[in-house]
């Protein structure tokens, strides 16, 4: 018998690259065929290889989808969710922002959650059936169980972790075009202010955080001697801040470790409400926020719940900027506490990210995926091209599996010089995986072969 074939999107190979890998090695070893792909290519490696199932990556991508289109793939596969944007958890955000808006729920066979809460809430809505939804917890944290507690040691910088999509593009946006693609995009998908503000409320925002963030930066090193890594969102273009690096010499801009390379090399991270503070705290590292600095301004410019989510309690939250400097020096001399609430951080983890588990989470999903594809159901079809391609040709392969492939060829060839050209082809390369990108392959398998059995 063939061994079933799996098809993996990597959404932003930046963000998920490691963990999706992660997964790949795993349905190796149950004897499941993992075939990678990327945005760009997805439909060339669903057409050729004609897949037992499909996983894509995220919620948020199916809201405004061709219900149609997801009904023809149906007859050939089977259709899964890994989400991977699900860092932030907060009921109204799953609910309206990213499983609520969906129109093709009915057509997902699973959706492999990161806690027991997301599943109590969806279930609580009905938006899915109880065997639609398995709790795995996410293979993005698979790498805090191969490796011990950072060592101080090796301790370094300060690390800013900054999410400034609105006034950085990794593609090839100006600020102008960011505020009208915000313009154009209908509610419910545009939920980055509430009903009664407007876009120039979200840019307070993140320009007031940019401007504390910018302080810290500049009268640390001035005033204090402190060493700073700056870490851009896998959102946001590296090169808006590297003349950071031309303008001080104790900074660097980060964009290419790993979330666990970059936070066991840092005293403490600095962030708004980024979860990447939960990372370092489950390696002994202090994570502070600045949402605080901000002041009562913000409560008149942000409204919504998940701009301050409830991991943000486990932060330490400075509310003045010589609290932030005094925080950032005593964490350089290895002085600051892990957290100002830990005692409750574990219990969180459980619930929100069913961490710790028995087994890595990269490996339950694996399982669970094979026992999905092995399930007895109606004989799909292939894909038929009929009056467009024929079946069979002269060709040794099959005309539909050769023309996609040339369709892939030539758009990859078209992006290549649109990217460099527009000097963003080093960004837009770590966005979408490709298999060159070796130094994630392998430090996929490294991981993999130090998680515990």
């Amino acid at each position: 018998m063939k061994p079933k074939k799996v098809l993996l999107l990597v959404d932003n190979c930046y963000r998920d690259g490691l963990s999706i890998l992660l997964i790949a090695e795993q349905l190796r070893e149950v004897g499941v065929v993992p075939i990678l792909c990327n945005k760009v290519d997805i439909r060339m490696k669903f057409y050729i290889h004609q897949p037992d199932l499909v996983v894509l990556s995220t919620a948020a991508t199916h809201r405004d989808c061709d219900r149609e289109k997801y009904l023809q793939l149906k007859k050939t596969a089977k259709i899964a969710i890994i989400p991977q944007e699900g860092g932030t958890p907060d009921k109204n955000q799953v609910i309206s922002r990213r499983y609520g808006p969906m129109k093709v729920r009915d057509l997902i066979d699973r959706v492999f959650l990161w806690g027991p809460a997301a599943q109590e809430w969806l279930l609580e809505e009905g938006l899915f059936k109880p065997e639609q939804l398995t709790v795995t917890g996410t293979a993005r944290l698979d790498v805090h169980r191969c490796s011990t507690a950072a060592g101080t040691q090796d301790r370094s910088c300060i690390g800013i972790v900054t999410k400034h999509r609105m006034l950085s593009s990794y593609l090839n946006h100006s600020f102008v075009n960011i505020i009208h693609r915000l313009v154009a995009t209908p509610p419910p998908v545009n939920s980055l202010y509430d009903k009664d503000r407007n876009i120039e409320d979200t840019i307070w925002y993140y320009v007031a955080l940019l401007r504390s963030q910018l302080q810290l930066v500049h009268h640390g090193i001035t005033d204090h001697g402190l060493n700073f890594s700056w870490r851009p969102s896998p959102f946001e273009s590296a090169a808006d801040y590297e003349f950071l690096t031309s303008e001080y010499n104790n900074i660097e801009v980060n964009k290419t470790d790993p979330v666990h390379s970059f936070v066991a090399k840092c005293h403490t991270v600095v962030v708004g409400m980024s979860t990447v503070g939960i990372e370092a705290m489950m390696n002994g590292i202090p994570a502070i926020t600045t949402y605080r600095l901000l002041g009562e301004r913000f409560h008149d410019h942000i409204r919504m719940p998940w701009w301050t989510p409830p991991h943000l309690k486990f932060y330490w939250q400075p509310e003045t900027f010589d609290e932030l400097i005094d925080m950032c020096v005593a964490a350089s001399e290895n002085r600051l506490d892990i957290s100002p609430n830990y005692d409750e951080f574990s219990q969180y983890l459980k619930r929100f990210y069913n961490y710790p588990c028995t087994e890595p989470a990269s490996k339950t999903i694996a399982r669970e995926i094979k026992q999905l594809v092995e399930e007895e159901t109606t004989s799909p079809a292939r894909i038929s091209f009929a009056g467009l391609f024929p079946e069979t040709t002269g060709l040794k392969k099959p005309i539909y599996q050769t023309l996609p492939r040339v369709r892939w060829t030539l758009g990859t060839a078209k992006d290549f010089l649109r990217d460099l050209l527009g000097g963003k082809l080093k960004e837009t390369f770590n966005y979408n995986y490709y298999p060159w990108h070796l130094s994630k392959r392998k430090e996929a398998k490294r991981i993999y072969r130090n998680l515990p059995s």
